[in-house]
């Protein structure tokens, strides 16, 4: 695996990319008032085929009610599984039902199994056949996982996590619902033409640092803040402790509880996948974001306490991520993530009027 996500990310992070949201209501203001300026520029529509002439196969990312974005992918027995597309997912995870009936690797004698975990006791299969959309991957590993929450029942059983990502090459154009993958390394030809044709079409380049997650630095207020991009989580978040630092406040509700004259804070809850649990989560209101040479203004985060997935704690490899950005939010703006550059475009945006 390339230098990237670390190889015990599963371990520290593994619950927010399952994150669900209790409330309805919460979801369709961190989504529906987000700020929306994304335009599908004169060659995005091209792009799926300037990248199939580069060598990159697609698979389309299913549509449904969820934040997340899922991939139906199918073993080498026929049955078919759900796949969450997660960015911010350290080891490719199978549940123990999707495991079924797969060869066993040895931590001790098969280097296969570095690819996905450093843990000798953990248990990982081999997926021999791996078919997502039209696209074959042969002997992928992934590690064996209990993949529950709490009051809930997952909407997936399985999970591509960056070291699928970085070993198959991968763009994920978030905007277009899409996985891209390319069997051997792109050539360096192939990638200045492509960086080359991004930057001619207008896209804005952000470097991603893949030293802990796949981060990116940001400007909250006017502070420099370092968010994950994380496919996986479902609306932004920020770590609570901040809210000072960034002047920031939770947004209250316009009804009070019955009973009361006083506002409560707008909130909902957030789970974890295993022992991380359910966290409690509030709204709060951005007036300027900055990603690269994009501005955006009065973006919604939820808040809560991310250190219970190893970000923003101190002392942790964690501790310099203070939050998210999600799925929706880079759909929004048109993303392009290149995972095995490390890089993020984002599509030109419509002129300020």
């Amino acid at each position: 695996m390339s230098a990237g996500c670390p190889l015990n990310i599963l371990y520290v992070f593994h619950g927010q990319q399952k994150a669900c949201i209790s409330i309805t209501l919460l979801a369709s203001i961190l989504f529906g008032l987000q700020y929306c300026d994304a335009a599908d520029s004169a060659r995005a529509g091209t792009l799926e085929e300037y990248l199939k002439g580069l060598g990159y196969e697609a698979a389309e990312f299913e549509r449904t009610e969820h934040a997340q974005d899922f991939v139906e992918g199918a073993l080498g027995d026929g049955r078919k599984h759900t796949f969450l597309l997660d960015t911010g997912w350290g080891n490719t995870a199978l549940s123990k039902s999707a495991a079924r009936g797969l060869k066993q690797l040895n931590p001790a004698a098969d280097s296969r199994v570095q690819l996905v975990d450093s843990n000798t006791n953990a248990e990982i299969v081999l997926m021999g056949k791996l078919t997502l959309g039209q696209v074959q991957f042969l002997n992928q590993p992934a590690r064996v996982e209990e993949l529950r929450a709490d009051y809930i029942r997952l909407p997936f059983d399985a999970v591509l996590g960056c070291d699928f990502l970085f070993r198959n090459f991968c763009l994920i154009d978030c905007y277009k619902h899409r996985l891209y993958a390319h069997k051997t390394p792109p050539s360096d030809e192939q990638t200045r033409a492509l960086e080359t044709t991004l930057r001619l079409s207008g896209f804005a380049e952000v470097p991603i640092d893949a030293r802990f997650l796949l981060t990116v630095e940001t400007e909250i207020n006017g502070q420099q803040v370092r968010l994950a991009l994380d496919t996986g989580a479902a609306c932004d978040e920020i770590d609570d402790s901040q809210l000072k630092r960034l002047g920031l406040t939770i947004i209250k509700s316009d009804q009070a509880t019955t009973g009361s004259l006083i506002p409560q804070d707008m909130g909902a809850a957030v789970l974890g996948v295993g022992s991380i649990g359910r966290h409690g989560l509030k709204v709060t209101k951005v007036n300027t974001f900055r990603l690269g040479s994009h501005n955006w203004k009065n973006l919604y985060f939820g808040v809560a306490d991310l250190k219970a997935w190893h970000l923003a704690k101190p002392g942790t490899e964690g501790e310099a991520v203070k939050g998210l950005l999600c799925q929706p939010t880079l759909a929004a703006h048109g993303a392009l993530i290149d995972i095995a550059r490390q890089k993020l475009w984002l599509r030109p945006e419509k002129p300020s009027r």
